[in-house]
């Protein structure tokens, strides 16, 4: 199975309105500034602290700025963690305000 998804098919989830968590890594000022609805910050410095948040019992997409953070902390809960629902957005919340808030400048 796949860890990589695309802006388009974690759209698609939410529109569905799937069980499942959005984490977004990136640092809070960004995350108050603008972020996907329902989804929760936590920093990726602070991360290893708060792994406790992450649950077990639904998939969870684990989104940055770009995509590239994400998939380090994708791997970190896969191997050392043991989570098996995880996932990375690809293009990160960069893609998605282009595709899907265009008036939003974030950079």
């Amino acid at each position: 199975m796949s860890r990589l998804i695309s802006i388009a098919d974690l759209r698609e989830l939410l529109d569905q309105e799937k069980p499942l968590l959005i984490v977004d890594i990136r640092e809070a000022d960004e995350f108050n500034e603008f972020h996907i609805e329902g989804s929760i910050n936590i920093p990726k410095p602070t991360f290893n602290d708060n792994i406790h948040l992450i649950p077990r019992d639904k998939p969870v997409y684990i989104i940055c700025k770009y995509g590239q953070k994400s998939e380090a902390v994708n791997s970190m809960l896969r191997s050392e963690h043991h989570y098996k629902n995880i996932y990375s957005v690809l293009g990160g919340m960069y893609d998605w305000a282009r595709e899907y808030e265009p008036g939003v400048e974030i950079w």
